[in-house]
């Protein structure tokens, strides 16, 4: 009897911590800008065309518009230098919409909100395994999902697979190392990494330090060997080698099919006659990459550093303590403590990876990240590290049962406050696209029978740009 109450008990107790995760992601369709219209629209109107324009008569390239050059040839304004899953699924919610703009930047924003609850839910999982503390899981994804940098994503109207898909495809992939550490199940994490690569690049910052480090590490333990050939056996045996060479072979299997795409739509049917590393997809990534014709444009070291550890501290920082001028040496201290909490967990190989994974990303391709702020929610291992840390040092076994559930009820609270401070920034200070221009757009439709429509829009703080899958052709039309 004794015992059923405790196992009763026990398993109620269980609950609550995820229980209060799923409350605090609900807040974000309470209270997030989840309409029919664009209300910030500097890559939500791009990136949703990019999905729109998917389809099988361009063997699904990734672009924004087409148009013809001064020789009659067609252009596309490409995007094909990023993997094609989140877009395959933003078009795919959008298909029973087709005839319904408003509604279809409805659904896809729901979408974008399910991408950034299944990371805080996988986060949570990940931490749980590793600390075997639900408490402190919820509470250290509430906190950190509560951040500057995170909700603000959420909530301009970011239909953007940078910030959606590939999100989740690197908490996914994390989820997958924690497992096969745990449990040594490789397959699990080959399946969720090339999804991930499917779904973003970013996933390749998590696995460089994986892979890296993991190889040392037997390559270390491998000196215990006395026979080099059975070494050298071992070493290739590596599962940190055959990720290292299955995820690299995916995405150059992945870029193949983006280049070989764009190749063909420019020159074969559009009638360029463009070079392989002159398509436009191969140049912007090069241009993000720092390619030798372009090393004049990379920012300096000092301010690079200075404004990488401020949005650190943005992926910490609840919004309601927002532009705090003490962020950039916050953002130090974090990573500091982060170093030297690596040598006081069990797990030091994913303590590392998930300290190193941002910076992976940020140094090589710091033409890109120091422009682009949203590239920063990459920090979130780092962050969650130093929130995990900071819980499991300051609750000793005294005081842990009452400490960690008083904690997770007030990240709770912060979510929920930070959520609806963001909104309430969104409400007052945004200019949206209203549903009178919404009207526009279907009275275009109409008038152009089923043709596409590109619209470029002025009339609001940064060009909104909206290309509407309609038909064969292209009609321009400037809104003063």
């Amino acid at each position: 009897m004794f015992g059923a109450v405790e196992s009763r008990k026990a398993l109620i107790l269980s609950v609550i911590p995820p229980t209060l995760l799923i409350i605090g992601m609900s807040t974000v369709v309470f209270f997030g800008n989840v309409s029919g219209y664009f209300t910030r629209p500097v890559f939500s109107p791009q990136h949703f065309s990019i999905a729109l324009n998917l389809s099988l008569k361009h063997h699904f390239l990734l672009f924004v518009g087409e148009g013809l050059d001064a020789e009659n040839n067609i252009t596309f304004t490409s995007y094909n230098r990023f993997p094609p899953l989140g877009y395959i699924l933003i078009k795919l919610v959008t298909i029973p919409f087709e005839d319904d703009l408003s509604n279809s930047i409805y659904v896809a924003k729901l979408l974008m909100l399910a991408f950034f609850t299944c990371a805080a839910i996988l986060a949570y999982f990940s931490l749980y395994r590793l600390t075997s503390n639900r408490w402190m899981a919820s509470t250290a994804v509430l906190i950190i999902f509560s951040s500057t940098l995170l909700l603000q994503l959420r909530y301009n109207t970011t239909i953007f697979t940078e910030g959606g898909p590939s999100f989740l495809g690197f908490v996914l992939t994390f989820h997958g190392m924690v497992i096969f550490a745990q449990e040594g199940r490789f397959r699990q994490l080959v399946v969720k990494s090339c999804l991930a690569l499917l779904l973003g690049w970013h996933v390749l910052a998590l696995l460089f330090p994986f892979v890296i480090l993991g190889l040392a590490k037997e390559v270390f333990d491998v000196r215990k060997i006395k026979t080099v050939q059975k070494a050298a056996i071992a070493v290739v045996a590596s599962p940190y080698l055959q990720l290292g060479f299955i995820t690299l072979g995916f995405s150059i299997l992945i870029l193949i099919y983006n280049f070989g795409n764009e190749f063909y739509a420019l020159n074969i049917r559009g009638g360029s006659q463009l070079a392989l590393l002159e398509l436009p997809s191969i140049e912007s990534m090069s241009r993000r990459t720092g390619a030798p014709q372009t090393l004049d444009d990379r920012p300096p070291w000092g301010p690079f550093w200075t404004t990488q550890f401020g949005r650190l501290s943005d992926t910490i920082i609840p919004m309601s303590l927002l532009d705090r001028p003490w962020r950039g040496l916050f953002g130090v201290i974090v990573v500091c403590v982060c170093i030297c909490g690596v040598f006081l967990v069990r797990h030091r190989l994913l303590a590392t990876t998930a300290v190193l994974a941002g910076f992976c990303w940020a140094i090589p391709m710091r033409n890109n990240t120091h422009y682009h702020r949203h590239e920063a929610i990459y920090y979130v291992g780092v962050s969650l590290f130093f929130i995990t840390l900071a819980l499991g040092l300051a609750s000793r076994e005294t005081v842990k049962r009452a400490l960690l559930p008083i904690s997770s009820v007030v990240a709770l609270m912060i979510f929920a406050l930070s959520s609806y401070r963001m909104s309430r920034i969104d409400h007052n200070h945004e200019e949206p696209l209203q549903e009178t221009v919404m009207e526009d757009f279907d009275a275009i439709r109409n008038f152009t029978e089923g043709k596409y429509v590109f619209v470029y829009d002025w009339s609001i703080e940064s060009a909104s740009r909206l290309s509407i899958l309609l038909g064969d052709h292209h009609f321009w039309l400037n809104r003063s």
